[in-house]
C-alpha cells in the first residue's frame, strides 16, 4: 500500500495528474475489502470505506445554499467509475443519489485552479463542482495511509499487491 501511495505522490510532483488520480481512485476499494475481510471488491464497501474514512471536513464547501451536495462515498465511487470505465467526471448517478449537474477537475497552474473542492453556478443556473484532482489524490492517500498504519495485520493488503 505504501508502494501505492509514493507512486501517487511522485505522478502528483510529476504532474501526470491523470495517472495519480486513477490510482487514488482504487484505494478505497482496496482498503475497503481489507476492512471487511472481501475477496472481491464491491460498490457498497467502497462507499462505506470512503464514509466512514475521507475528512468530511476536507470536503465541506464554504459556499451557502450548495449543502445538498457533498463529496460522498456515493460521489467518489461514481467518480471513479467514471474515470477508470468511461474516461470523463460526469458523476451524476441517480441511483446513487449523486446529483451533479457538471464536474470539472481543476490542475495546478491553470487559470481556473482551485485547490479544494467547491460548488459555483454557471450562467444557466447548473451547479458545477469544481475539484482540483491533486487536492482529491492527497485527501485519498492521507485516508487511505492513516487506514494502513491503524490496521493491525498489514498483510492482509499484500493479495493486492502487484
Amino acid at each position: 500500500m505504501k508502494k501505492k501511495i509514493k507512486d501517487i505522490r511522485n505522478a502528483l510532483k510529476n504532474e501526470t495528474y491523470y495517472c495519480a488520480l486513477a490510482l487514488a481512485l482504487t484505494l478505497p476499494d482496496i482498503c475497503g475489502q481489507v476492512e471487511n475481510h472481501l475477496k472481491a471488491g464491491d460498490r457498497n464497501s467502497y462507499i462505506k470505506w470512503v464514509n466512514k474514512h475521507i475528512e468530511e471536513k476536507d470536503f465541506q464547501t464554504p459556499f451557502p445554499g450548495f449543502e445538498k451536495q457533498r463529496f460522498t462515498g456515493e460521489m467518489c465511487y461514481s467518480l471513479r467509475c467514471k474515470v477508470l470505465h468511461n474516461g470523463n467526471t460526469d458523476v451524476k448517478n441517480e441511483s446513487l443519489k449523486v446529483n451533479v449537474d457538471e464536474m470539472l477537475l481543476t490542475f495546478p497552474g491553470d487559470k481556473n485552479y482551485f485547490n479544494g473542492y467547491v460548488y459555483t453556478n454557471d450562467a444557466n443556473g447548473k451547479t458545477v463542482t469544481h475539484l482540483g484532482i491533486d487536492y482529491v489524490c492527497k485527501s485519498i492517500c492521507e485516508a487511505v495511509e492513516k487506514f494502513y498504519e491503524s490496521w493491525e495485520h498489514k498483510e492482509d493488503f499484500d493479495k493486492y499487491s502487484f
